[in-house]
C-alpha cells in the first residue's frame, strides 16, 4: 500500500471517529442535560452539592413536548354503539341469565379456565335459552349468547359475566368497618402524572371531588416495563435480585402477593385486567395454576380476544379492537367488572382488595389517554357513593416508554415517574387523622415501589391504624 493511500486510510478513519463523537454527543445531549440540572451539582474540583432535585413541577404542555401532542377524541366511539343493557341478552341483578325479546331463537355456552392452566380456556355445549325464565348463572362466571331471527340468520352475540359471592355471615349492615377499609386499585398502562394531568382532566376532576387525594409525585419506577416494578409494588420484593425465583417465569402461585394478606384478613380479593396476551403475569409466562384471588375474570377476557390474530394480520381494523363486537368500547366492559365485583361485596357486606391493571390503549402512545378520560371519569361518577369507605389508589405502573417524545428532558422524566394518587376515606381518615398527614408528608420525597407496597401491607394488617 501507498504512503498516500495510507495517509488517506487515516485520514478517514480520523474522520469517521470524529462523527461517531460527533453523534454520540448530540444524540446524548438531553440526558445530560437532564443529568446536569437535576442531579449533581459541582463546584470547584469537589462536590459541594449531592442532593437530589426531583423536578415535581413540570409543564405538561411545554413547548419541547408540544409538538408531540395530537388532539384526539376524549373518548372511544364504536361502530354501532349501544349499551350492554339494551341486548338482546343480559345478566340480571340475582344473576339469571335473560332474553329481552321473545321473538328470537338465542342459545348460551358456559366457558371457564381450564383447570391449571391459565391460558386456555374450556366451552361447555351450546344450549337454547329459555326466553321466559332464563337460566341461573349459578356458579358459571362465563357465558356467550347468540341470537338468530325466524328466518335463522344470526343477528346477535354477546359475552356476560357474572361474580357468583356468597353473603358473609360474620358481617351485618350496622356492624363498624371504618378499621376495614376496602382498597380499589386501578392501573392504567403507562400513565405518568405528567401525562395525567396533561390529558386526564375529567377523571382528575372527578376523584378529586370524592376527597382528598394525595399525589406521591416522587415516585420513580425500579425497572423499565410493568412486570419489575408491579411485582415489588404487590409483594415487597424486587424480581431480578435473588429475593424472587423468576428463571422459570412462572408458575407464580407461590410468590407473596399482597393480595393473599387480604384474604386471610377476611377480604374478597380481585385481579382484573384487560388484554390478555400483555397481562402482567402472562407476557411470554405461565401465570398461575389456580386462580390467584376469587375475582379473576381473564378467561371473559381471552374469549374477547380470540380474534387478536386477525387484528395483528390487519384482517380486523385495528381501530375497532378497542371495541367488542363493533358495538360496546371494551375499557368499559373492563369497568364495568371492577363495577360488578365492588356492587356484589358491598351488597354482602365483604371488604374488598381489587388490583385492576388497563392496559390496551393507553401502552403504546401516550396520546391516547386522552381516549378513556370520560369512561374512567364517568366510572369514578357513578361508583362515588359505593366508594365511601374505599381507599382509592388511581397510578401508572411507569411512563411513556415509546415514540420521539423521549427525546425530550420532560419526555425521560415522564418515562420514569408514573402517577400514584391515593385518596383515604373521609371516616377514616377523620378517626386516625395520621393517616393523611404522613401521605402528605411523603408526597414530594423520593420513593419507589418497594416503598409503597408497605402501604398495602399496613392497611391489610391494620399495622398504620395502630400507629
Amino acid at each position: 500500500m501507498s504512503k498516500t493511500r495510507v495517509k488517506y486510510v487515516k485520514i478517514s478513519i480520523i474522520i469517521a471517529i470524529s462523527l461517531l463523537f460527533v453523534f454520540i454527543y448530540y444524540d446524548n445531549r438531553e440526558e445530560r442535560v437532564f443529568f446536569d440540572e437535576n442531579y449533581i451539582q459541582m463546584g470547584g474540583s469537589q462536590y459541594t452539592d449531592r442532593s437530589c432535585h426531583l423536578p415535581l413541577n413540570v409543564n405538561p404542555f411545554d413547548e419541547s413536548v408540544a409538538k408531540y401532542i395530537k388532539v384526539l377524541p376524549k373518548s372511544i366511539e364504536c361502530k354501532y354503539e349501544t349499551d350492554p343493557k339494551n341486548g338482546l341478552t343480559f345478566v340480571d341483578s340475582a344473576g339469571t341469565l335473560r332474553q329481552s325479546v321473545g321473538h328470537y331463537k338465542c342459545k348460551y355456552q358456559w366457558f371457564d379456565r381450564l383447570v391449571g392452566n391459565d391460558n386456555q380456556i374450556v366451552y361447555k355445549s351450546l344450549r337454547v335459552l329459555d326466553p321466559r325464565n332464563g337460566i341461573p348463572m349459578g356458579d358459571n362466571s362465563f357465558v356467550w349468547t347468540e341470537c338468530e331471527d325466524m328466518a335463522g340468520r344470526k343477528v346477535y352475540e354477546n359475552t356476560h359475566f357474572w361474580f357468583p359471592l356468597t353473603a358473609n355471615p360474620n358481617a351485618s349492615a350496622s356492624s363498624d368497618s371504618t378499621d376495614r377499609p376496602s382498597v380499589l386499585i386501578l392501573v392504567i398502562e403507562s400513565l405518568s402524572r405528567v401525562n395525567y394531568l396533561r390529558f386526564m382532566p375529567q377523571t382528575r376532576d372527578t376523584i378529586e371531588k370524592l376527597g382528598k387525594v394525595v399525589y406521591m409525585k416522587g415516585l420513580t419506577k425500579l425497572a423499565d416495563n410493568s412486570f419489575p416494578n408491579m411485582v415489588p409494588f404487590l409483594t415487597g420484593r424486587r424480581v431480578w435480585h435473588n429475593e424472587l425465583r423468576d428463571e422459570d417465569f412462572g408458575p407464580y402461585d407461590d410468590w407473596p402477593f399482597v393480595w393473599k394478606d387480604f384474604s386471610r384478613a377476611g377480604y374478597k380479593t380481585a385481579l382484573i385486567e384487560d388484554f390478555p396476551t400483555f397481562t402482567l403475569f402472562n407476557y411470554e409466562s405461565k401465570g398461575f395454576r389456580e386462580k390467584p384471588v376469587d375475582w379473576y375474570p381473564r378467561p371473559y377476557w381471552i374469549h374477547l380476544f380470540r380474534d387478536v390474530s386477525k387484528i395483528l394480520l390487519g384482517l380486523i381494523p385495528f381501530e375497532l379492537s378497542n371495541c367488542y363486537i363493533d358495538r360496546y368500547p371494551k375499557v368499559d366492559l373492563f369497568l364495568q367488572q371492577i363495577k360488578h365485583f365492588i356492587t356484589e361485596c358491598n351488597a354482602k357486606h365483604f371488604p374488598y382488595f381489587a388490583f385492576s391493571f388497563y392496559i390496551e390503549v393507553t401502552h403504546n402512545d401516550f396520546n391516547r389517554a386522552q381516549l378513556i378520560d370520560s369512561h374512567v371519569s364517568q366510572f369514578f361518577h357513578q361508583m362515588r357513593h359505593q366508594l365511601n369507605n374505599t381507599i382509592l389508589v388511581l397510578m401508572g405502573d411507569h411512563g411513556n416508554r415509546f415514540g420521539p417524545v423521549l427525546q425530550t428532558v420532560i419526555g425521560r422524566i415522564e418515562e420514569r415517574m408514573p402517577l400514584f394518587g391515593v385518596r383515604i376515606p373521609d371516616q377514616l381518615s377523620q378517626r386516625y387523622p395520621h393517616l393523611l398527614a404522613t401521605l402528605e408528608s411523603n408526597s414530594e420525597r423520593l420513593m419507589t415501589w418497594l416503598d409503597l407496597h408497605h402501604l398495602l401491607a399496613d392497611i391489610a394488617s391494620r399495622t398504620s391504624f395502630l400507629l
